[in-house]
Parts: C-alpha cells; structure tokens; sequence
C-alpha cells in the first residue's frame, strides 16, 4: 500500500532468489496479494521524486499474508503488517 502522494515501485526480493515488482503504485493504492515460499524477504521501495529508497526486512510464514506499506515522512519509511 502506498501512502505517500508520488508513485512508488516495490521490490520483492525472496531468501529463493525470486524477485516480485510492483511499478508505478499510485497514492492510496494497493496491489493485489503475490504468493512467496517461506523465507527471508527483503522489500525496497523507489519513490519518484526521493534521493531514498527505505528497505524493509522480514520473514514470511507459510500460509500468512503480510501487507508492505509505503509510509509518509521524512525520510520515507517501509512498514511491515503481518
């Protein structure tokens, strides 16, 4: 989910390798559910018009689904729900 006022792009980088994109997430908008083996992920988001890329680390459980949001502030933050 993105909630800052420019568009972002997100990275799934999964501990397999497998890489899942998200580009051009509007404000307000969320992307539909990906699925990912459990496993170590990292999410990276590119904001236009940031210097910043915040990057966010988590483990995903089998069978959990876990929501990656883009937060307003500065500097600009990835929070994790799962």
């Amino acid at each position: 989910m993105n909630q800052r006022s420019d568009k972002v792009n997100v990275q799934i980088q999964t501990s397999a390798g497998n890489t899942i994109n998200f580009n051009d997430v509007e404000y307000g908008q969320t992307t539909s559910y990906q699925s990912t083996a459990a496993g170590n992920i990292v999410a990276t988001a590119v904001i236009k018009n940031e210097l910043i890329s915040p990057t966010a680390k988590f483990y995903a459980e089998k069978d959990t689904r876990t929501t990656v949001i883009i937060q307003t502030g500065i500097p600009p933050t990835i929070r994790i729900d799962q």
